[in-house]
């Protein structure tokens, strides 16, 4: 019951793991602004990034990666190509609905993984995809993904500063 006490008093001081290097994912480097490591999508050995978020609930000496969104990331990053198709498909379903006028039209046809965002222990197959075109552009559209598949809607989310 102390411990319980002095954490709410002091927050948690366990230290955070800052650096993780995995084989299949790469280098996951933690962001305070994210409260998650990231893998940068230049240098992943899969062709796009990962941000897996922390969990503070999770006992033990330091605060790392929680397990389950690890193997999840794992699980992707084992078939990278399966997994640009299922984007794939969710991107061709968009451009069925975009007007030949649209602005956005030759974006989305070039639209690539950019990241997947794991972001619930409890849930380590759901999250986000963030799709660029490539990853200079500081464009950023997003779809869900559920269930350990992509879904629409896939919308703009905005410039990345």
């Amino acid at each position: 019951m102390f411990a319980a006490l002095k954490k709410i008093i002091f927050g948690d001081t366990r230290p955070i793991r800052r650096s993780v290097i995995h084989p299949a994912l790469g280098n996951l480097l933690y962001s305070d602004d994210y409260e998650a490591w990231l893998t940068d999508p230049k240098s992943s050995p899969c062709g796009f990034g990962f941000c897996i978020a922390g969990d503070w609930s999770i006992p033990g000496p330091e605060i790392l990666p929680p397990q389950p969104l690890i193997d999840a990331a794992i699980n992707i990053a084992s078939h990278p190509e399966a997994f640009v198709r299922l984007v794939q498909g969710v991107i061709d379903s968009k451009l069925k609905t975009v007007s030949p006028k649209d602005p956005d039209l030759e974006e989305i046809k070039n639209l690539r993984v950019h990241c997947v965002a794991l972001m619930w222990p409890d849930k380590p197959n759901e999250g986000e995809i963030e799709l660029r075109t490539s990853s200079d552009s500081n464009r950023m559209w997003y779809c869900g993904y559920i269930d350990g598949k992509p879904i629409l809607p896939l919308e703009f989310a905005g410039l990345d500063n």
